[in-house]
């Protein structure tokens, strides 16, 4: 998959659906510590009960993926603890408005968008049958049902031990919040106990994968961008400046590698990298991330994990091939005292040496909450002292420095459009008078 020479990468990613919808629910775990592993828990439940109901196997994979990421529009540690509440009822439409607009033109995930979107609404409540015009999707109301059972059952327990009281909860809800047939289909899975052996097992990744057939898929760069994009895009939710910060790295990284004599495709990928190098923030607490002042050393060391949960999020996806490098080595420097690996010189290629160029670059040229950016002088000075003390190539700086105002004039153009493209997003949720939770 992945060439040492950075001119020499392939054109066209392989990989499964499966992997592809489980790599991006993994990422999305990493802002998600209140009920992590939640995805691929309800993942499974959805699927069993999806196939119990006779659907075809289409469907059935369908439903599988869309309960993965069912949660993909939340980010904000308050709705994950509604969310995780057994009784919950409210606020529910919010995160499942947004989930459906990450996925609604993406459709190398299958069709999975509405049922994201309706995938807290109650059987016999009609608000997704006046939306539609139409009845709710099967998938959804599956998904709904499948998400509770996941809520009920406490992960401190044995699972089979509860089978009675989730069985009986479940039961009191049938034809208000869930479809009888639904209902019926899970009574007669639940008797099973296996069934609750297997919700007690960690890996279901490997039951999943045991038991269904996705499709392969074969994707170009220009849809791993869009895919890319769609990653950013998460981030938005959880810190809005980072997200106008990915798109000038991107943009950045993009003009420097052309002028660095990178050819087409690897340019491109060098612009996937800038918007994925901060991705590892999603793990980091809000309270760090927007802290105006001088961190800790506790902070500091929370900050440092950022990167290493880029790779780890990266690696879920096993397509990316050197792009994780790119993304992930932005704070190793050429004396090997960055981090977290701590590598150095030859082993950091010319795309890594870019995106650490173009990280500090964007760093200190955009504006922040807390501070207006830096001027073309004050910009190169931190450059050239950075080069004078072997952190970074000089070279790259050398063709930054040249070509100052029109990397600059198109960094400031890529972060502004993502800026309103963000205020776009919000802005379509506001107007369909959906709360969202963001954190502050």
């Amino acid at each position: 998959m992945k060439s040492k020479n950075y001119g020499e990468y392939i054109t066209s990613y392989v990989i499964s659906r499966l992997d592809l919808v489980m790599g991006l629910s993994r990422v999305v775990d990493l802002v998600n510590p209140f009920i992590n592993s939640h995805h691929q828990r309800v993942a499974f439940i959805a699927g069993v009960i999806a196939r119990e109901c006779g659907l075809p196997e289409t469907d059935v994979n369908d439903v599988v993926a869309a309960a993965a990421l069912h949660d993909i529009g939340v980010v904000a540690e308050k709705e994950f603890k509604e969310l995780a509440n057994p009784e919950f009822a409210g606020h529910e439409y919010g995160h499942g408005y947004v989930g459906h607009l990450l996925f609604k033109n993406q459709n190398c995930f299958g069709n999975i968008s509405q049922m994201i979107r309706y995938h807290h609404e109650k059987w016999n409540h009609g608000k997704a049958s006046y939306d539609l015009g139409s009845k709710l999707p099967e998938g959804a109301l599956i998904i709904h049902l499948a998400d509770r059972v996941d809520i009920m059952t406490d992960r401190n327990k044995s699972a089979l031990e509860q089978k009675a009281v989730v069985m009986e909860k479940i039961a009191s809800m049938k034809g208000r919040w869930f479809k009888p047939s639904h209902v019926d289909a899970f009574m007669h899975i639940a008797e099973k106990e296996s069934f609750w052996f297997n919700l007690e097992e960690p890996d279901k990744y490997r039951l999943i994968k045991r038991d269904y057939r996705f499709n392969t898929l074969v994707l170009g760069s220009g849809e791993i961008l869009e895919i890319s994009k769609l990653i950013s895009r998460i981030i938005d939710f959880r810190c809005s400046f980072t997200s106008t910060h990915s798109a000038g790295v991107a943009k950045s990284a993009s003009i420097l590698a052309e002028m660095c004599g990178m050819d087409a495709e690897s340019i491109r990928n060098m612009e996937i990298a800038g918007y994925l190098h901060d991705l590892g923030k999603l793990a980091v607490l809000p309270d760090v991330l927007y802290k105006n002042g001088s961190l800790n050393v506790s902070e500091q060391r929370m900050i440092k994990k950022h990167t290493y949960y880029t790779y780890y999020a990266l690696n879920c996806f096993e397509i990316f091939d050197n792009i994780k490098e790119w993304a992930s080595f932005h704070h190793e420097t050429l004396d090997g005292n960055g981090y977290p690996f701590h590598v150095k010189g030859d082993r950091l290629d010319l795309g890594c040496r870019i995106m650490a160029v173009s990280d500090i670059f964007t760093a200190l040229t955009e504006d922040r909450p807390y501070r207006a950016g830096m001027d073309k002088e004050g910009v190169i000075s931190v450059l050239d002292e950075l080069v004078r003390k072997n952190k970074i190539d000089a070279r790259v700086v050398g063709v930054l420095k040249d070509n100052y105002q029109l990397i600059n004039t198109e960094r400031d153009k890529a972060q502004s459009a993502a800026a309103e493209s963000f205020n776009n997003f919000l802005d379509s949720m506001q107007n369909k008078g959906i709360e969202l939770y963001l954190e502050e």
